[in-house]
């Protein structure tokens, strides 16, 4: 049996056996150090994804994740960091990290994100003989992962891993961030800003309970696989008696079903087996969020492949969809935090490249844009001061540019307690003079 390769690099214990525990089986483990003076080589290993992490302080996953990109600018990275800032995230993705974690992670969003990685590139490439070995690991793994998890769900169904998984090949790839199929899909949520879901195109209209509005929207985001009735009860009824939490999973699923059947009532959409709750592997199923981070990592994977110029469609469009931080209109709802501050950072992420890409190009009424929606989301991020300030002066307005250093000084003390870096102290030196 064919079991794909991940590559652990450097890390604890800890995160060694949660790895282990998650993927169990499906993954094939290596663990190397970052003092090993050969990493690996095409030779010796063929590693599907490879994951970086950065637990302890330093520097030294951003050196190997610059060492890996240099060698493999193709291969899927994940770098996990504990209790770090903005800034050290948006310097790992713009190294070329595929996504960045914080450490203890989640383990359901730890298997979202690598599904992720592979249903991201799905339908693009066209060419089986060009593909190359890691995108083969990974689609081989998925579809056995969706398998192995629905195969007792569907035996009346058309099973969930039949569809179609196309090869692909890079040289292939039109930078057009053409994400959607024509055909309208069974169920679309829309989980930046506040929640909604449109069903066959029209919008669910039934007023729904906030516990059945959380319940709806963490079945929805996890369709891709079964939920366990026992981890609805301890998540959303975790001080209730069992026979009280039971009941509200009753009342609350009844009062979903009934709003999904008033917009169409010509099929099941949430199912029930062996106290599981997971939706029929015949819908189709979109969300924002799934569109954002298709547009992402395909973007990241053209970009390591042809350059960041190729692909400003598609990080232009990811922004576009980025309408409110992850269901703002659930912010006290637990699970849903690390997905938020996940996704706050990949939006910042994209925002600091085409930031930098806009100097580059002399638009600097653009980069002022992308900046200021940078500081909305972090006011602390010293790079977007220094981008202004810069596109200020360029544009004659010396005295916003001289505002924006205040500003920037005011609020790193007042934060953090830190001075603005030497850089910056350069930089708002010469627009002095």
């Amino acid at each position: 049996m064919f079991n794909p390769t991940v590559l652990l690099l450097e890390d604890t214990s800890n995160m060694q056996s949660e790895i282990s525990r998650v993927l169990g089986s499906y993954f094939e483990l290596v663990r190397l150090s970052y003092e090993d003076e050969v990493l690996f080589s095409k030779e010796s290993l063929k590693c599907s994804i490879i994951v970086i992490s950065q637990i302890k302080k330093g520097n030294h996953g951003i050196y190997k994740l610059i060492q890996i990109r240099q060698d493999y600018p193709t291969v899927p990275v994940l770098i996990v960091y504990e209790n770090t800032s903005h800034q050290s995230i948006i310097t790992a993705f713009r190294h070329g990290a595929t996504d960045v974690l914080t450490w203890p992670s989640n383990p359901d969003d730890l298997i979202y994100r690598l599904n992720s990685v592979a249903d991201a590139l799905e339908g693009e490439w066209h060419d089986e003989d060009q593909v190359p070995n890691w995108m083969l690991m990974v689609t081989r793994f998925f579809r056995k992962l969706k398998y192995r998890i629905f195969k007792e769900f569907h035996t009346s169904e058309r099973p969930f891993v039949r569809r179609k998984i196309h090869a692909f090949s890079l040289a292939t790839i039109e930078a057009k961030p053409q994400i959607e199929a024509p055909a309208v899909p069974d169920l679309d949520a829309s989980f930046f800003g506040n929640f909604s879901i449109r069903i066959n195109g029209e919008h669910m209209t039934k007023r729904l309970g906030k516990k059945a509005r959380s319940i709806l929207s963490y079945l929805i985001y996890h369709h891709s696989r079964p939920i366990r009735k026992e981890v609805l009860l301890d998540r959303f009824w975790p001080y209730s008696t069992p026979d009280s939490a039971r009941h509200c999973l009753n009342v609350t699923l009844y009062q979903i079903r009934k709003g999904i059947q008033e917009v169409d009532n010509s099929k099941e959409y949430i199912l029930f087996k062996d106290d599981q709750y997971y939706f029929s592997s015949m819908l189709r199923i979109e969300s924002d969020v799934r569109n954002f981070r298709k547009l992402w990592l395909r973007g990241q994977n053209i970009e390591h492949a042809e350059g960041v110029d190729k692909v400003q469609a598609f990080y232009h469009r990811a922004i576009a969809l980025y309408k409110g931080d992850f269901l703002d209109d659930m912010l006290f709802e637990e699970w849903t935090d690390p997905i938020r501050e996940n996704l706050i950072e990949t939006y910042l992420a994209i925002l600091s490249k085409l930031s930098q890409l806009s100097v580059e190009k002399q638009r600097f009424t653009q980069t002022i844009q992308l900046c200021q929606k940078m500081l909305e989301k972090d006011d602390c991020l010293e790079e977007a001061h220094r981008l202004l300030m810069f596109s200020y002066e360029k544009l004659g307005m010396r005295d916003k540019a001289v505002k924006q250093y205040q500003k920037c000084r005011s609020v790193l003390r007042k934060e953090l307690e830190v001075n603005p870096s030497r850089k910056t102290k350069d930089m708002y030196d010469q627009i002095r003079q």
